[in-house]
């Protein structure tokens, strides 16, 4: 009786000591889950905020060349709105927030940055700006200011600094709006550039003729991420140029958003919360590492061999622009976004739109020009790095096979292409090193 006794009370004991080491362990669980959240947060409001910084940026950016006089004053001024596109589509992909929310404002911006970019090549080739083009710059301050009145009513609702949810990224009361651009009426831009409205209803090339439902397209996205397709959260649908599936998750503890086109099943966007960091260019030996992971991670997911293109850096991430590398052609059409965590080597990001806009099967022919006889049609000052053939899109949206040579001239760096086929020099851009990374003019 006395030993039935003892080991009753020696369960209890124990039961006790368990549920006072759980209880405890759950309170510590607790405070770093909201530790980790309330880090978590502050990362995405200093990206909203940043977002906000540069919209503003822009827009002054803009309307400063209703003011200005003179060839070199305007080359400046464009070439800074350039810039300033740059970074702010890049403070945009920091907030991982829907593709179908954010996709026209991002549209607007690289249309933005490519505008400036067409009307700089007509003053280098001597030409004016028209009075026409004047009036879409000034189309253009005006919804930058829209969108600006936007984020503000955002901020001033509490989005985002009570936080995100995990699963979708937006903020657990519903009230407090989201980021979606959607129905954002932007400017139309009619000029003869990549981005330009005759080109801009080109439809997918590389998508496929089958079409996928809801469950199939989890299904796919549950593969490219190694999870179960039960764990996804289906988060409805984007019609844009590429209608596509959504859907939200967590994996490893971290939140995610996924996107997988209606027609063909492809991976259109991805994007996992890496925490944020310092935005700081890598030193050389740790950008080739984060470039092979990148390419390793292309690789993994189907895409066959790439090469790197150019690279941006924000809070403690990689933007790494690959070219697919078909027949050692480089396709620069079809460039893929890929996002690595610097600190880690990990990927956390993925843009395939360029691709599945331009991957299409290609006749890609023998080049008539050998690099040798390509070489002298360069000019002699180039210090040339590299020497290697690529596919480039021209602002005509037509495809040229060129030899590209990337060198120095004194202390700039260039890429300049040769036509493969006629000799004809088809481009030449500058590479600028900023504080974020390259930007390609």
């Amino acid at each position: 009786m006395w030993n039935k006794k003892w080991v009753r009370i020696t369960l209890i004991s124990l039961a006790g000591a368990l549920i006072l080491g759980l209880s405890a362990y759950s309170i510590v669980l607790h405070d770093q889950n909201t530790s980790l959240k309330n880090q978590i947060s502050a990362v995405y409001q200093r990206s909203f905020e940043e977002l906000m910084s540069d919209m503003n940026s822009l827009q002054t950016k803009l309307y400063k060349l209703e003011a200005a006089t003179g060839l070199n004053q305007y080359s400046m001024l464009l070439t800074d709105v350039w810039r300033q596109t740059g970074d702010t589509a890049g403070s945009l992909s920091l907030l991982p927030v829907s593709y179908a929310g954010t996709s026209a404002l991002t549209q607007f911006i690289n249309r933005t940055g490519d505008f400036c970019r067409s009307l700089l090549r007509k003053l280098s080739l001597g030409q004016s700006i028209t009075q026409e083009e004047y009036d879409q710059i000034k189309k253009l301050a005006a919804s930058c200011g829209e969108v600006i009145k936007s984020l503000q009513e955002l901020y001033g609702k509490g989005f985002p600094q009570d936080g995100f949810s995990e699963a979708v990224f937006i903020p657990e009361n519903d009230e407090k709006g989201t980021l979606d651009f959607s129905n954002q009426e932007f400017p139309r831009l009619q000029y003869d550039g990549p981005f330009s409205e005759s080109t801009e209803n080109k439809q997918p090339e590389g998508l496929g003729k089958n079409q996928v439902n809801q469950q199939q397209a989890a299904e796919i996205a549950a593969k490219f991420l190694g999870v179960d397709a039960g764990t996804l959260t289906a988060d409805g649908e984007c019609n844009g140029r590429i209608p596509c599936w959504e859907f939200s998750g967590n994996q490893d503890g971290r939140a995610f958003l996924i996107s997988v086109t209606k027609q063909g099943g492809h991976i259109l966007w991805y994007r996992k919360n890496n925490g944020g960091g310092i935005s700081a260019i890598p030193t050389d030996q740790r950008y080739r590492e984060l470039t092979k992971a990148a390419q390793q991670y292309l690789a993994d997911k189907g895409y066959g061999e790439s090469a790197p293109s150019y690279a941006q850096f924000y809070n403690g991430m990689a933007i790494i622009n690959l070219a697919p590398v078909e027949k050692d052609v480089v396709l620069y059409p079809d460039l893929i976004k890929v996002w690595i965590d610097i600190s880690t080597g990990e990927a956390v990001g993925l843009d395939a739109n360029n691709y599945l806009m331009s991957h299409k099967p290609r006749d890609l022919k023998e080049p008539k020009l050998t690099a040798e006889a390509a070489r002298e049609k360069v000019t002699p000052s180039l210090v040339v790095s590299s020497t290697r053939l690529a596919l480039i899109p021209l602002e005509t949206g037509e495809e040229k096979l060129c030899w590209e040579f990337t060198g120095k001239i004194e202390d700039r760096d260039y890429i300049i292409y040769i036509n493969a086929e006629t000799g004809q020099e088809e481009d030449i851009l500058m590479i600028q090193h900023t504080n974020d990374g390259e930007l390609v003019m």
